[in-house]
């Protein structure tokens, strides 16, 4: 994290993974210095290719609070499905979330995954207006 302090410009961040050694247990110099990170970084895109925990997109989205663009590699739909899931209920009623666009990378996507993700947040009503997108490997959903 030091070197996001050191680049303040850097805009876009590609993490092979981000362990978090000992979740909830950060000293008040490390609260402070996320609290400084965040208030100075710039990032609006992440990709990030191994998430381990979910205390990890909590971890993200303190440090990064101007975070449009999540993109995730994710092992099966089922990894997807659950993810965006959590995601969009974290950040429904958050009225001043900068999220517009998840990006799920998942070995042989195909457009069956996208009416059932489609479904899924129909179904627990997560978004009313958004865009959903299937690309080679990849899932898009995008919303206003």
């Amino acid at each position: 994290m030091e070197i996001l302090h050191l680049l303040p410009e850097v805009n876009t961040l590609k993490i092979g993974s981000l362990r978090i050694s000992q979740p909830g247990c950060l000293s008040n110099e490390e609260i402070e210095f996320l609290c400084f990170l965040s208030n100075k970084n710039q990032i609006t895109k992440i990709c990030l290719e191994n998430l381990a925990e979910i205390e990890e997109l909590y971890m993200l989205a303190l440090i990064c609070p101007l975070i449009n663009h999540l993109q995730i590699e994710c092992v099966n739909y089922i990894h997807a499905e659950l993810l965006t899931e959590f995601i969009l209920t974290q950040i429904k009623d958050v009225s001043n979330s900068s999220l517009r666009l998840l990006c799920f990378s998942i070995p042989e996507a195909h457009d069956e995954m996208c009416e059932k993700l489609e479904k899924m947040i129909d179904i627990e009503n997560l978004r009313f207006d958004f865009m959903i997108k299937h690309v080679m490997d990849k899932i898009y959903l995008q919303w206003k």
